[in-house]
């Protein structure tokens, strides 16, 4: 049967500043079922500690369930060494320093000695299989969402087109009903004008909605293109990547007036601009005349409001 020595604190339980023989740290997670398998596997467990009140110690053990046989004794022990140090096959200690062999070392060892509860915490750093596996998880996930933002921005456009060309048509059927009836003009342009209105307002909000989406678009871009660039930098295949494809990690801009999702806010914006003079026309139409200057500065104000909202709803660099 092997025999173990083990300290109470700072080893069974934290180390606090002695109060009294009644005052016991905090018991160390896995402590107690640790030496229940030591207990387990014929160990004989010695408590060894400085501290001499025998009963307090049993009733902080027992009542946390930490297996003992013997304390600051060993009764195993031959006649011929009772009184000295209890004999053990290991010792357990915070502020125990093994010895090897080396005086000169064991000098260094000693001066330098701080326990595992005053060394700072030492983070422990991200082994390569682990880091590697976070990256192509990272790589994938980041695709994934790259498609979704993508095809969120042609989701939206669509809706929006739809729901300015189902407008104009309401519109136009509010108009070529009440021409063939001329049952009640000042109602027309007044239902023309709110549809109109409501029309917009909710192509202002595709709009932003489209802008800050192709924030995420790109910022989502950036972190493949900063991954594939990483991954690549060893040349590991052999090959340069010549082409510099998906490998910036300062690309794509967000304002990137040539690409295909400007393109559609493009488009997007002209039938605004008819929407908001169509607008204009039909509330100013309600007090019995028009002047042109009026719709195109609605015109104006939704070129505006577009800029507006392009070049403060999402920042360049985040």
């Amino acid at each position: 049967m092997k025999t173990i020595c083990i300290d109470i604190d700072g080893t069974i339980s934290h180390y606090i500043e002695w109060v009294d023989s009644k005052t016991f740290g905090e018991v160390l997670p896995h402590c107690a079922e640790t030496i229940h398998h030591l207990k387990a596997d014929g160990w004989f467990v010695i408590i060894y500690t400085t501290r001499v009140d025998k009963d307090e110690i049993k009733n902080f053990l027992d009542k946390n369930n930490v297996p003992f046989d013997a304390i600051n004794e060993n009764p195993n022990q031959p006649n011929n060494a009772i009184g000295g140090k209890p004999i053990a096959d290991v010792y357990i200690d915070d502020r125990a320093i093994q010895f090897d062999g080396d005086w000169e070392g064991a000098y260094t060892k000693i001066t330098g000695f701080k326990s595992w509860e005053e060394k700072p915490e030492v983070k422990q750093r991200p082994t390569k299989e682990y880091s590697a596996e976070l990256m192509i998880a990272d790589f994938s996930q980041c695709m994934e969402m790259h498609r979704h933002y993508d095809s969120l921005n042609w989701q939206i456009t669509k809706f929006a087109f739809g729901e300015i060309l189902v407008a104009i048509g309401a519109c136009w059927t509010v108009y070529s009903f009440d021409m063939a009836k001329e049952t009640a003009p000042e109602l027309k342009w007044w239902a023309i004008g709110m549809i109109g209105l409501v029309s917009w307002l909710y192509g202002i909000l595709s709009i932003y909605t489209i802008v800050k989406n192709r924030g995420y678009f790109v910022r989502t871009s950036r972190h493949i293109n900063e991954l594939r660039h990483h991954a690549i930098a060893s040349k590991p295949l052999g090959f340069e990547n010549s082409a510099h494809f998906w490998e910036d990690p300062t690309y794509p801009k967000v304002r990137d007036w040539k690409s295909t999702q400007f393109f559609s806010l493009y488009m997007l914006v002209l039938l605004l601009m008819a929407i908001s003079y169509l607008t204009t026309f039909s509330f100013v139409h309600l007090l019995n005349g028009f002047c042109y200057w009026i719709g195109w500065l609605s015109v104006l104000a939704t070129i505006g409001i577009w800029l507006i909202i392009v070049f403060t709803a999402v920042k360049e660099k985040f």
